[in-house]
């Protein structure tokens, strides 16, 4: 757990295990990091960094708090690229509500195709998840999944107003 801010110079590369984030911006802001293998875990924290590898295989943490943040949680200043094929894993530690959360954000581009290089894993119980990649932000919208009596509701509503009109068409 890197648990204070640091500046040494050079890559942070993590080869395997979990690189855990014990505060805000505990990254160098000048470091490039390579994720060749393990788990890179911001956990609730914000951090900068200048770039990002991302190795397919090698995951993503977030603990996802409110919705709607402004600023991303890794704010690159350089580019967002993948290496390898496979997946890209993005976990979110059982986390998130309802809304928008800006996860990436990099100023030279990414090299990613589109937001289907990605898999989400662990989002919150009865949540389901969208990424949205463009040319300087990946993003996840959070919105709930429907419960089955919702969807039978919806259908049976649905079903009334239908012999409701049937009904009425016969008359007519």
């Amino acid at each position: 757990i890197l648990a204070g801010a640091n500046t040494y110079n050079g890559t942070t590369t993590i080869g395997g295990g979990t690189l855990a984030l014990g505060a805000g911006n505990a990254l160098p802001s000048g470091t490039a990091i390579t994720l060749t293998a393990g788990t890179l875990d911001l956990q609730t924290f914000s951090t900068s960094a200048a770039s990002l590898s991302f190795n397919a295989g090698s995951t993503l943490r977030f603990s996802l708090g409110t919705a709607g943040n402004v600023t991303a949680l890794l704010a690159l200043s350089g580019t967002l690229d993948p290496s390898g094929t496979g997946a890209y894993t993005l976990d979110f530690s059982d986390s998130g509500e309802i809304g928008t959360y800006n996860l990436v954000s990099f100023a030279g581009g990414t090299f990613f195709g589109d937001q289907s290089d990605f898999t989400i894993a662990n989002l919150g119980a009865g949540l389901t998840g969208t990424l949205s990649l463009d040319s300087t932000m990946l993003s996840l919208t959070v919105a709930a999944i429907p419960e089955p009596s919702t969807c039978a509701g919806i259908l049976g509503a649905l079903a009334l107003a239908g012999a409701a009109w049937r009904s009425r068409k016969r008359r007519a």
